[in-house]
């Protein structure tokens, strides 16, 4: 990026235009943060304290920049102050503007408009729970401003936004920036790895489930009467028991006939009609214990998932009151910002009650399915012992039905009825067998399945792994790079603060290590300041550090008043040294008209555009040129 010119229309205004290093000084409040918003706010950047010419008194009515972006092309930007969502583009022919193509960009728009001219990526950044945001052209300028409002130990600036679009300024976004400047084409090896751990999650429930499978089948294979394994088999198995009943209701049937020459019709009719509805309570009584059977595997399953579920909430009712300070993940030690939010920190999106919170609903849910469980376990219960009073009241009257009816026949139908009682017994366990089978077929399709799903997910786990091995061979020349600007950065910070320093960049979220502490632990101002800096500066200038290798930067650097009060002269001065020497873009740098001197003795004459002072500010008026 090159802007060309900078332009401010309305009662107040200015005008600029622009080299390769732009040194404004001017005295407090004379405008020179001002200036470095509207560079910010005409590149997309959203600014909510404009001063008050701008925000409350609305002087200004337009902010205009002509650019040059990374593809060659130039454009007249505009933007109307002191906020909009739409953005004005208009492409440049032959050196002059073409107003036949204006382009009118809302912010999204526009922000892909620059990622494009300037040949960044537009991905999605995952985050949370599956959550996506959207890249924007401002987290690139991030790494190329040192503004006053950011805190030294935050590293990239703070650069707005809101909505849907945007995550705060938290590590990821920030791993991301880095990446996309040093051309880190891991994107695909960031794909492989969540799919791999989303896959990996997903076998290890199923492997779960088809352990419990495995613990229900277990049962059939302790019982007394063998049961076949296979799904074909017990198929079988129920069609022969099907045919088997078959054939004895109709040997029953044959049976009964016999008695019938010699037998009392109507005492026969009471008895048949008797039995019927006996051996009709019987199957509801076998189906009333199949149900059982089924209520209480269910209960025995939610009574494991309540265990479980209380064990996790014990633990993390225990572990949300431990103090954490240092990050789970990476070991790093969290500031206390990140630490006071109350927010989980390995996701940053659920707050530790949020968890509690859902995991008690869902115990409530469980112990809800529990009680329903166990009422519809005492309803069977009351549903078999008033199914077992009928059976044993009815069973009685056909005992004596029959007896009576016997000792008409005088011993004569003893046989046949021993046979008939035997024939329903055969129905009554082939009957018991059948459900049995109906349970134990159920099961093993569920488990089946679960090892098929299993074996499907550790072949795709398999893939994955090679797919990872692959991607990560192609991240040799990336780690070159970074190597090299691990370099870079170590010699810019030790020529402005100390050769004494040990210094280095983590490669797991590319933030500086100064004398092995994180920036958060380090307390000296001046050296986080100088470690902000050299960050800054040496993703700028790394591309001119290399050889064949290619990364992108911004091209270009804004520092807003970067001399701190803690931060001495001799210090300043290695800083400015290093600005001066500036092949790489173009740079802007504000500082303080009082200490001019420091600046004139490190940058040439024409790198001066504008002295500011409370008789010359940076906002003209027009009436003040009028008179």
């Amino acid at each position: 990026m090159w802007i060309n010119s900078l332009k401010v229309t309305g009662e107040c205004y200015l005008e600029y235009k622009f080299g390769a290093t732009n040194i404004l000084l001017g005295e407090n409040g004379t405008g020179k943060s001002t200036f470095v918003k509207l560079l910010l706010y005409i590149l997309g950047v959203d600014i909510p304290d404009f001063i008050d010419e701008i925000t409350k008194y609305r002087l200004c009515d337009w902010a205009c920049a002509e650019i040059t972006t990374k593809s060659k092309n130039q454009f007249k930007i505009m933007r109307k102050l002191p906020y909009a969502d739409m953005i004005m583009v208009t492409p440049y022919e032959n050196g002059m503007p073409n107003d036949n193509d204006i382009l009118i960009l809302n912010k999204e728009e526009y922000s892909n408009f620059l990622l494009d001219e300037e040949q960044y990526s537009k991905e999605k950044i995952s985050y949370g729970n599956g959550q996506q945001a959207s890249f924007r052209y401002r987290f690139i300028l991030r790494t190329a401003v040192v503004d006053q409002t950011t805190p030294h130990g935050k590293i990239l600036a703070s650069l707005g936004g809101s909505g849907n679009d945007y995550i705060s300024n938290q590590g990821l976004i920030n791993k991301t920036i880095i990446e996309e400047i040093l051309k880190r084409n891991n994107s695909e090896e960031k794909r492989i790895r969540l799919e791999l751990k989303s896959k990996e999650r997903e076998r290890t429930s199923i492997r779960a489930k088809e352990s419990l499978y495995k613990d229900l089948l277990a049962e059939y294979s302790n019982a007394d009467e063998k049961y076949p394994r296979r799904i074909d088999a017990v198929d079988k198995e129920m069609n022969q028991i099907l045919h088997e009943k078959d054939n004895l209701s109709t040997e029953q049937y044959r049976t009964l006939i016999k008695l019938e020459h010699i037998s009392d019709k109507n005492s026969e009719k009471e008895i048949i009609a008797m039995r019927s509805e006996v051996n009709k309570l019987k199957e509801e009584q076998a189906k009333a214990k199949l149900e059982m059977l089924d209520i209480e595997d269910v209960l025995k399953k939610l009574y494991i998932e309540l265990k479980n579920l209380k064990g996790n909430i014990a633990a993390t009712s225990v572990l949300k009151d431990i103090p954490v300070t240092i990050c789970p993940v990476c070991l790093s030690e969290l500031n206390q910002e990140e630490i006071d939010t109350g927010l989980c920190h390995n996701c940053k999106e659920h707050s530790k009650e949020d968890v509690l919170e859902s995991a008690a609903i869902y115990k409530k849910m469980i112990e809800d399915s529990i009680r329903e469980a166990q009422s519809l376990i005492e309803e069977n219960q009351n549903l078999l012992k008033q199914i077992n009073g009928e059976i044993k009241e009815k069973t009685k009257k056909l005992d004596k039905m029959q007896e009576r009816y016997l000792n008409k026949l005088e011993g004569i139908k003893e046989p046949l009825e021993s046979l008939i009682q035997e024939i329903k017994e055969k129905i009554d366990a082939a009957t018991s067998r059948y459900y049995r089978l109906s349970e134990l077929r159920k099961n093993l399709v569920e488990k089946n399945r679960l090892t098929s799903e299993k074996d499907r997910l550790t072949a795709e786990i398999k893939n994955l792994h090679e797919e990872l091995d692959e991607a990560s061979k192609k991240s040799s020349n990336d780690i070159l790079i970074f190597e090299k600007w691990k370099m870079l950065y170590e010699e810019i910070f030790k020529n402005i603060f100390s050769q004494t320093c040990s210094v280095s960049i983590s490669s797991e979220d590319y933030m500086p290590i100064i004398n092995d502490n994180t920036m958060n632990r380090i307390s000296s101002e001046s050296m986080k300041l100088v470690a902000r800096l050299s960050y800054v500066l040496s993703l700028y200038k790394l591309q001119s550090s290399l050889e064949n290798e290619v990364v992108n930067s911004v091209g270009m650097v804004i520092f807003d008043s970067p001399k701190d009060k803690d931060l001495d002269n001799d210090k300043y001065r290695n800083f400015l040294k290093i600005v001066a020497d500036n092949t790489e873009g173009q740079v802007f740098l504000t500082g303080s008209v009082m200490e001019k001197e420091i600046y004139e003795e490190e940058f040439p004459k024409e790198c001066f555009f504008t002295y500011l002072t409370e008789d010359s500010r940076l906002l003209k008026s027009k009436a003040d040129t009028n008179n």
